[in-house]
């Protein structure tokens, strides 16, 4: 799991596999309790998917291009299209059925 730039963000976009970004805000209770669940599904899931976080005050173009309204919200991308998005405080297993 890896934070990750604007920069970063475009190149992977273009030439990684499926992702799974985790958009959260540094001093929301909420949004700082799933990282711990976003860490276990890193250490559990096997590629294609690669998990980045995304610092929403720090990169705010991420989450435009995104279109990021509300957080948390965890967004999986297929092809470099959003293939489905959830938002709110997410289990381990809804975080699986987006990368289904």
């Amino acid at each position: 799991m890896e934070t990750l730039t604007k920069e970063e963000y475009n190149g992977i976009l273009k030439n990684q596999g499926d992702l799974l970004l985790y958009f959260y805000r540094q001093n929301d209770a909420q949004s700082t309790l799933g990282l711990d669940t976003v860490s276990a599904i890193d250490a559990m899931i096997a590629k294609p998917f690669t998990v980045y976080i995304i610092n929403a005050d720090e990169q705010p173009e991420i989450c435009k291009a995104c279109g990021v309204k509300n957080l948390p919200e965890a967004i999986a991308i297929k092809n470099t299209r959003i293939y489905k998005r959830m938002t709110g405080l997410m289990n381990s297993q809804q975080l699986l059925y987006l990368m289904k």
